[in-house]
């Protein structure tokens, strides 16, 4: 092994190691608000804009139930999914479950409450939407369409050429914005992937309870999440 492989595999702990809070010598500072971000990230020039139905969510999910029946799959049916389940990822992920005049709070939690995580979803086979590139607009609870057309080439050559990724009805990018990270930590570099985990660990459990039984849940093809740096 040469010393620039010995290097790569050493990154993960020079990161934690470089990143990583001293127990009685914390960074003190205040915020400054003339780096405050934005609280919700739109687009103004989009191709289209669709509302997302209400999440309707069913009776019978049992949250321990979910848990015992959770599967992973890379097989999937080719029936189109419908607008209120992908409603209900959304909601899920980073939905508003109650808002008031000066804040809101979200279905996952984020440190410092910056929701640093956009959620761009891929569109391949959703009833009554066309194929494209859109961002979840959090705050109208609505689609924003970037981009029409069919991607599922590029998805899955980003994917490391996972052909499930081609096969799938949706594929769920999150872009990680670094520069929210300042505001609240003065270690640019604290956490940086912690936001990720509640997201993914809700779109696992999500279509498992959305559908009434686990088959159908297996096979609505809503699997990825791939991350990537953005400015």
């Amino acid at each position: 092994m040469n010393e620039d492989s010995e290097n790569r595999n050493d990154y993960g702990d020079q990161f934690q190691q470089k990143s990583k809070y001293i127990r009685g010598s914390l960074p003190r500072h205040s915020l400054d608000q003339s780096i405050q971000p934005k609280t919700y990230k739109s687009y103004e020039n989009v191709t289209s804009r669709i509302a997302l139905p209400k999440p309707e969510f069913p009776n019978r999910a049992d949250f321990w139930n979910v848990l015992i029946r959770r599967v992973s799959t890379r097989t999937f049916k080719r029936e189109p999914v419908e607008q209120n389940e992908l409603s209900c990822l959304l909601f899920g992920m980073s939905g508003l479950t109650r808002t008031y005049p000066n804040y809101a709070f979200r279905a996952t939690p984020s440190a410092g409450g910056l929701y640093p995580i956009e959620i761009y979803p891929v569109i391949n086979n959703v009833k009554g939407i066309t194929r494209g590139i859109y961002h979840y607009d959090i705050l109208h609870h609505e689609l924003a369409c970037l981009k029409e057309g069919d991607f599922r080439n590029e998805v899955m050559e980003g994917c490391i050429g996972q052909k499930m990724t081609y096969k799938s009805a949706i594929n769920f990018i999150g872009l990680y914005f670094f520069y929210f990270i300042p505001f609240i930590f003065q270690n640019k570099k604290c956490g940086p992937l912690a936001p990720t985990f509640p997201k993914c660990q809700i779109l696992v459990r999500k279509p498992v309870a959305i559908e009434r039984e686990i088959q159908k849940a297996r096979s609505s093809g809503l699997i990825v999440i791939k991350l990537a740096r953005a400015g």
